[in-house]
């Protein structure tokens, strides 16, 4: 069992009534034991005591809460009042079992409550999330909590004043997100520019993820540098479109999404038009594209995405290398080049 082996207490200009001389100090614990029957503290005689004195805290001290005492005598034989301190004495490894709190306002204190815990430890710090659901907006309370472990002893009680405010769902700034990048790049993404929490200010936070990716490879490319930002960073083999979701979460658990399509092209820039063999011309293109193989051959087949990863124009290519692009809008595309296992991907930009 761990105790408390020594305390410091300071007595500060204590001076009897009348002025005497104060002789001697004994303390004690729990119940008063009588007069000169406590631990004696030795002192110099003094009017006045500004000093610091060393208490034993005995070895057979009960767990839990205890009362120190402390008291003085003057030169006249007269004890003064006591004074009081409160300690604890603790057991290693302990574990809390349960938190009783109850709230307490202008109007008066509601019903108390309790939370349950299975295997916490008593001196590990937890997150404590309470029933507040009928606090009322805006209203000042003060929050009051003890805490039991495993053998029914009460901590010291612990107080918070507080304003209630209702918990805000984290806001999504966009509605969805599009990023086009060439491979061997790198693209950080501020999550504050994409997400937002009014509680923030409160104490709250948010906690960020990648889910629900159409492509594995999205765990290659993508990393958090630091709790709000994503660096993206493909290599040679990354090529493609990836369909995921950004995830916002605040303390509360509450989430909001933000669908992205992230595109990684195969070249860093459209004079590079001989990156897998595949010559691309011209582009910009404005009615007909041509694709040519250099080292011969057709193609299985074709697909063009836009910067929202929507599929524009898709075409089994065979021997025909001249396509009619003409219905599409100005603007920047991805162009998807298919021949069995094989994909290239190229930044196509159609200019009418």
């Amino acid at each position: 069992m761990k105790r408390l082996i020594t305390a410091i207490i300071t007595v500060c200009s204590f001076l009897s009534l009348d002025a005497q001389e104060i002789v001697k100090g004994e303390y004690f614990f729990n119940s008063d034991p009588g007069y000169n029957n406590g631990v004696e503290i030795s002192i110099v005689a003094n009017e006045n005591i500004d000093t610091e004195i060393d208490i034993t805290f005995p070895s057979d001290l009960p767990y839990g809460i205890n009362t120190m005492y402390i008291r003085f005598l003057d030169a006249n034989n007269v004890w003064s009042h006591k004074l009081s301190k409160t300690v604890f004495v603790d057991k290693e490894e302990s574990r809390i079992a349960s938190i009783e709190y109850y709230y307490q306002s202008n109007d008066g204190e509601t019903s108390k409550q309790i939370k349950n815990f299975e295997d916490l430890l008593f001196e590990q710090d937890t997150a404590l999330f309470i029933d507040a659901g009928n606090l009322e907006e805006d209203k000042s309370y003060t929050l009051y909590a003890v805490a039991l472990d495993e053998f029914g002893v009460r901590s010291f009680g612990a107080r918070k004043d507080f304003v209630f405010h209702s918990n805000n769902d984290p806001e999504a700034l966009k509605t969805s997100l599009s990023m086009s990048m060439s491979i061997d790049d790198v693209l950080k993404v501020s999550m504050d520019s994409l997400f937002s929490d009014l509680d923030i200010v409160l104490g709250d936070s948010l906690t960020f993820e990648i889910a629900n990716s159409d492509n594995q490879n999205i765990t290659e490319i993508a990393s958090w540098e630091t709790s709000g930002l994503l660096e993206l960073s493909p290599n040679g083999e990354n090529a493609s479109v990836y369909n995921f979701d950004i995830v916002a979460m605040d303390l509360m658990g509450k989430k909001t999404v933000i669908p992205t399509i992230l595109t990684v092209y195969s070249s860093t820039g459209i004079e590079d038009e001989y990156s897998n063999n595949i010559l691309l011309y011209p582009n910009p293109a404005s009615d007909y594209l041509f694709i040519e193989n250099t080292n011969g051959g057709d193609f299985d087949y074709i697909k063009i995405f836009n910067i929202n990863g929507q599929i524009v124009f898709e075409k089994s290519l065979v021997n025909e290398t001249g396509l009619n692009i003409s219905p599409l809008s100005n603007g920047v595309y991805s162009l998807h080049i298919l021949k069995g296992s094989e994909r290239t991907i190229k930044r196509l930009i159609i200019q009418h």
